[in-house]
């Protein structure tokens, strides 16, 4: 069994973006007189040229106008079943079973072999196992 603690470090953050629709797009444009470069950096919180208050105040105006802050986390298909697991099966065969009761996440890989095990995960913490299994 695998140590979480002891893997390589990878990217925890959840990646995140703000969706709106061209018309609002076209508003940021010509309030904020920027490019649209620059309204695309803010919207996805690029590392780079995202965390400015420019930025910031881009992303105020883009929610209070009606857009929505999306997570983005590998794609699965994901059950809650009658006895309080939820289970993620992944494309490449690896799957996360959660007892919500106990809180209580197992990963395993395609061959049924158990990778690693998290007691107590929180939300930023599945989005790291997520992560893990989308790469076994």
């Amino acid at each position: 069994m695998l140590n979480p603690k002891s893997e390589l470090v990878m990217e925890t953050k959840v990646k995140r973006m703000i969706q709106i629709t061209n018309e609002d797009r076209a508003f940021l444009l010509k309030t904020f007189g920027v490019t649209r470069e620059m309204i695309r950096y803010a919207l996805v919180f690029d590392k780079k040229h995202g965390r400015s208050d420019l930025a910031k105040r881009i992303r105020t105006v883009a929610l209070q106008r009606g857009g929505k802050l999306m997570n983005l986390i590998p794609e699965c298909e994901t059950i809650h079943d009658a006895n309080g697991m939820m289970r993620q099966q992944f494309e490449n065969g690896a799957q996360i079973e959660l007892n919500k009761s106990t809180a209580w996440l197992r990963v395993t890989d395609r061959h049924g072999k158990h990778v690693r095990e998290v007691s107590c995960p929180t939300i930023q913490q599945l989005y790291i196992e997520q992560v893990f299994a989308a790469g076994l």
